[in-house]
């Protein structure tokens, strides 16, 4: 199948991504662009700005030309592509953010609804605290008023 479309990468690592049809209709940015009417003879050429990182990008291309393949190993290769929210590692899951919000941009649903169930899938079970710890993100409570918050928060679950 000819190539048909340039992705053009702008960010800090620029890059062009030559996609082919079945996989440019995975984007919605693109297709939208078309209006869904692509003509598989004839090779189109189109500067798509990208202000995403080129690996999350080169990720996303991964992903739908796999998924335009996709078989009976389809839940084995969703559980590997998403392998940040298994991994206790930092860069791991911004990662996946990160794929989840070029994969927001790109207008692409399925993408969004895979990484956001992810994280979820991740993030369940896990105590605020945890969550805080592994995000690290800041309280804004002091101690007391933190502490004070958890006990009310144990009162009324009971325990």
């Amino acid at each position: 199948m000819s190539k048909i479309i340039v992705l053009k990468c702008v960010g800090h690592n620029p890059k062009d991504f030559e996609l082919d049809k079945v996989v440019a209709v995975q984007f919605g940015l693109i297709k939208d662009l078309f209006h869904g009417d692509f003509d598989a003879e004839s090779k189109i050429v189109v500067d798509v700005p990208v202000k995403f990182n080129s690996y999350i990008i080169g990720r996303i291309i991964e992903f739908c030309r796999n998924r335009a393949s996709w078989s009976s190993d389809r839940a084995y290769w969703e559980q590997d592509f998403f392998h940040p929210c298994r991994e206790p590692n930092q860069r791991k899951r911004k990662e996946l953010i990160a794929i989840m919000e070029a994969s927001e941009y790109l207008c692409m649903e399925s993408l969004v609804e895979l990484t956001t169930q992810s994280l979820a899938n991740y993030l369940k079970g896990k105590s605020p605290l945890t969550i805080r710890s592994l995000w690290k993100v800041e309280g804004d409570l002091t101690a007391e008023e933190e502490a004070k918050a958890l006990a009310m928060g144990v009162a009324k679950l009971g325990h």
